[in-house]
């Protein structure tokens, strides 16, 4: 699987931490075969990961599933747009990413 595959799948999976796991999974999955790409990849398995991990054995409400699963998606609508630009888009979008994440994601 790609990328976009491993993306799309997410998106229009449950709204469980299975998903959240098994896309954590997929993705750093990636870092073998497209290591170019790997700083992207590797903070949006991460986020992905940190999500389940913490909320595995929990109930988690619909709306934060929603809400967390919804972070994801934008951060995976972020690295398909760099799939195709320059090195320096990737760059960037791996910076912002890890910032966004780390300074504005306090859902997981």
């Amino acid at each position: 699987m790609n990328f976009i595959e491993i993306a799309t799948e997410f998106k229009n999976g449950s709204s469980g931490t299975d998903v959240f796991k098994k896309f954590s999974k997929d993705v750093f999955s990636l870092l073998e075969t497209e290591g170019e790409n790997g700083g992207m990849y590797f903070v949006v398995a991460t986020a992905a990961k940190n999500y389940y991990l913490n909320f595995e054995d929990q109930a988690v409400g619909e709306e934060f599933t929603i809400e967390s699963k919804n972070i994801i998606t934008d951060f995976n609508d972020r690295i398909i747009f760099a799939l195709t630009s320059s090195p320096e888009i990737k760059l960037k979008v791996t910076s912002e990413l890890a910032s966004n994440y780390h300074w504005h994601t306090d859902k997981f």
